[in-house]
């Protein structure tokens, strides 16, 4: 679990690049300084609930802190009594932590006596994450002055750890120099499941964003695997998963098992896998040449930190702006190039969707925590069990209206005995290959079921083998018999856009279940 802090120097400046950076990182929480939003401004990002305080001098915004939750942490907003630009949230990860965004401007006087009662005010574990323009050699700086000095009294007298080490977060436009004024404060119980670390680009800001890691003791949710179809080897495929009917012996249980052992041990020979990693959403106007300007950015970055000359802080400076520059006119041109392909047979799903991707937006799939009938879930299992007690309160029969189970029940009783039908019924007539390949026609491709064998690998197989796999469905149909595997489905929770991704209640289930049973069910 990741949480970000950082001076961003303007929001409507750098709004591109928060978005990168929350791409690459996936935190839960995104504490930012110098927001410089005005109260009518939007500072929206997809999945993130936005806590903001803004701050005004005469017209214009300067300053303004918030911080960015992802939207299925459960969060409380905290008020407290300060003349420090501040906007504090408790959220429940494992256990709640109070997280603080704070931004001190370098006029602003600051006494012991002030910082103390504000940190007074801040109850439990806590995280206060920061510019405060304050000096002092404890965390990096050059020079040590008076706000330096009275911050660190204030540290230490209440009993707080600076997690800094020393490295540098600060870029002077002005001057091209570097120094340490963004901090990183933790209560002294969470210090031991923290890590702290500066990145190494600035992407655009004169600050470098700060990633703090905690092991938090939630089990770590992995991506399931999927299958790389365009770089599948068919041939090596089919000639691995060759199907013979003299190896279908035994009952339905072990035929099935047979078949789908033999299907996947191909498929895994034949055909790559993704990693389980989290999933990265992608934007359509991102490019190669976006790419390389920030590679240049970086390197930039990087060598004016080993030799602190006039001359690389300039040709960073040029490859900031050349990125800047190159971002914004990518989108513009790749918005611009889709409106104008567009016409009226555009399906509109198909509008929806890359709007979703030039935005940045794309499908929700981490479930960080929910929250139902007052009790609070973080854990991969239980989230799981809320899940399924939520899907399970309106599928029981006692959720139907009851005359509709009056009707339902009526039904039910009713005897159908295929076996009693007239012996040269259709209805009892093996299925032909002329039906298996039709029904394979038919089939899209959708996502596999719990045996992970879409459509695909049952299209690829060859003419042989889908004999042999004819032969297994009328053995099925013949017995009266039904593999148990066929019974399972994975059931997906799928967020619905604009909900609060921490209540049960904002997913619908989907289930994905067997596509080789769902082959013979359209035969």
């Amino acid at each position: 679990m990741s949480i970000l802090q950082w001076n961003m120097n303007g929001y409507p400046t750098h709004k591109e690049e928060l978005r990168k950076l929350i791409k690459e990182k996936s935190p839960l929480l995104v504490c930012l300084q110098e927001t410089h939003l005005k109260p009518r401004n939007n500072l929206t990002i997809p999945h993130y609930n936005c806590y903001r305080r803004d701050f005004l001098q005469g017209q214009r915004a300067c300053g303004g802190v918030g911080i960015l939750v992802r939207d299925d942490i459960i969060c409380q907003k905290i008020l407290i009594n300060s003349n420090f630009q501040t906007v504090i949230v408790k959220v429940c990860l494992l256990h709640p932590i109070t997280v603080c965004s704070i931004y001190i401007p370098p006029r602003q006087n600051i006494n012991l006596e002030e910082m103390n009662s504000f940190l007074r005010q801040i109850q439990g574990p806590t995280l206060l994450l920061g510019d405060f323009n304050a000096h002092h050699i404890v965390w990096g700086s050059e020079v040590t002055e008076s706000r330096g000095r009275e911050l660190l009294d204030a540290i230490e007298e209440q009993n707080l750890i600076l997690l800094n080490d020393g490295s540098k977060t600060f870029l002077s436009s002005s001057f091209g120099t570097m120094s340490a004024i963004d901090l990183s404060i933790s209560s002294v119980s969470l210090v031991t499941r923290l890590e702290w670390n500066v990145l190494e680009d600035s992407y655009g800001s004169d600050h470098f964003p700060i990633c703090i890691h905690m092991e938090n003791g939630i089990q770590a949710q992995e991506r399931p695997k999927r299958w790389r179809i365009k770089q599948a080897n068919w041939e090596l495929y089919a000639e691995r998963s060759s199907l013979k009917e003299q190896e279908l012996q035994g009952n339905i249980e072990e035929l099935s098992q047979l078949i789908n052992q033999k299907i996947l041990l191909a498929a895994k020979a034949a055909i790559p896998e993704t990693k389980v990693v989290p999933h990265r959403i992608t934007v359509p106007w991102w490019s190669e040449e976006c790419q390389e300007a920030v590679r240049k950015r970086r390197r930039a970055i990087r060598r004016f930190k080993r030799h602190c000359t006039r001359a690389n802080f300039i040709e960073y400076k040029k490859a900031n702006a050349e990125a800047r520059r190159l971002i914004k006119l990518r989108k513009k041109i790749t918005w611009a190039n889709y409106v104008s392909s567009l016409n009226r047979n555009t399906p509109q799903a198909a509008v929806r969707n890359i709007i979703k991707r030039i935005s940045g937006r794309g499908r929700k799939r981490h479930i960080a925590g929910l929250e139902k009938d007052g009790q609070r879930f973080v854990q991969p299992v239980e989230i799981a069990e809320c899940l399924a007690s939520y899907i399970a309160e309106y599928t029981f029969d006692e959720a139907y209206d009851t005359e509709f189970l009056a009707i339902k029940r009526r039904r039910e009783r009713i005897e159908f005995n295929i076996q009693n039908e007239i012996e040269n019924s259709t209805l009892n007539v093996p299925f032909s290959m002329d039906e298996l390949e039709s029904a394979l026609e038919r089939c899209k491709n959708s996502a596999p079921g719990l045996d992970n064998i879409p459509y695909l690998f049952l299209k690829k197989l060859t003419a042989s083998s889908k004999r042999t796999l004819l032969f297994f469905y009328n053995y099925v149909f013949s017995s009266n018999s039904f593999p148990s595997p066929w019974k399972l489905a994975t059931v997906i929770p799928v967020y619905k856009e604009g909900k609060e991704g921490r209540f049960p209640k904002s997913y619908r289930p989907i289930s994905l279940t067997n596509c080789i049973c769902k082959v013979m069910e359209r035969m």
